[in-house]
């Protein structure tokens, strides 16, 4: 473990003073953006920011409750909102809503201003990491793991156009970390 804290060290060392754009993490729930978030946050030294939790706070009430009562759209404009705002802020690592890039404006937003990363995990992983969660409104279905297939095959061509893609290894959230630090120095040493 300490040569992986390490090596987390040394990439996040080399990849903070090339950065001009915040990191903006896309992918389904469940893929890991916001516990990444948090920890790639660290390791660079800049805020996490977590739209959905940002929204929550700032509305007073889950984002189960804006779904319910008002509707998908109603929340994807404050989601846009929310996302485009922090795009406009210091740098930091934005964890996103897993359906942000459904809006044309917001997945506009994240290519101008930011630098896309999509945290592609399988179908399986993602219904194990979710299944017992009561906070996913889109997950209310008859048969959630189908929906979660449904919305991947729905979302996968807006999170290919991410600006990097980065698989799920399965090795822990570190790897995952890691995995993502290596790929961004490799974009921004382009």
């Amino acid at each position: 473990m300490e040569d992986l804290a390490l090596t987390i060290s040394d990439v996040s060392g080399r990849v903070r003073p090339k950065l001009t754009k915040s990191i903006v993490l896309i992918g389904m729930m469940g893929s890991g953006k916001s516990h990444v978030g948090s920890l790639l946050a660290k390791a660079l030294g800049l805020p996490h920011r977590d739209s959905d939790t940002l929204i929550e706070r700032e509305e007073r009430r889950k984002i189960a409750d804006i779904f319910s009562t008002e509707g998908e759209a109603a929340f994807r404009v404050l989601e846009r909102r929310m996302i485009e705002r922090l795009l406009g802020e210091d740098l930091s690592v934005i964890s996103t809503g897993g359906g942000c890039l459904i809006v044309p404006e917001t997945l506009q937003a994240i290519a101008k201003n930011g630098i896309s990363v999509w945290l592609n995990a399988a179908v399986d992983v993602l219904f194990e990491r979710i299944k017992n969660s009561r906070n996913r409104p889109l997950m209310d279905a008859e048969n959630p793991r189908q929906r979660l297939e449904d919305l991947l095959e729905e979302r996968k061509n807006l999170y290919a156009q991410a600006d990097l893609v980065v698989e799920d290894p399965l090795a822990g959230i570190e790897a995952l970390v890691l995995k993502v630090l290596i790929t961004l120095e490799g974009y921004l040493d382009r």
